[in-house]
């Protein structure tokens, strides 16, 4: 952010054994560091059907400090990565201006997985050299 406070926030879902883990730190412009603590983020209400929105907004704590963050995502930057032949896993890697509690501004990356257990081949792969 404008200011040099960095932020990482990880929400994970993994079926059948994780339902909600929340993971992430803080580093404030004076050095300190602070894992969050709490948060709002949901990956069922963010984006639970795969469609990526336009913008989001979360909430957490850190270093005894409320963060309220909003992301909006530049889909001209917002590549899909496959991870394996068969497309098993899909990266949504989104470039996104962000804004901390309505005013301090700021850049970074908005990133989905999905893991997908019937997946297609990936689209268009061409392995090796066509000579």
């Amino acid at each position: 952010l404008q200011d040099g406070t960095a932020a990482h926030l990880t929400v994970i879902n993994m079926p059948a054994t994780t339902t909600h883990l929340t993971v992430g730190y803080v580093f404030f412009p004076d050095g300190r560091k602070a894992g969050i603590e709490w948060s709002n983020a949901s990956l069922a209400e963010l984006a639970a059907d795969g469609i990526i929105k336009d913008e989001y907004e979360v909430s957490f704590t850190a270093g005894g400090k409320y963060f309220d963050v909003s992301a909006a995502l530049d889909k001209q930057a917002c590549p899909v990565v496959y991870n394996g032949l068969t497309g098993s896993g899909v990266f949504h890697e989104c470039i996104a201006d962000f804004q901390l509690n309505g005013l301090m501004q700021g850049w970074g990356l908005v990133e989905f997985y999905y893991r997908d257990e019937v997946a297609q081949p990936v689209p268009n792969l061409q392995l090796g050299s066509k000579a």
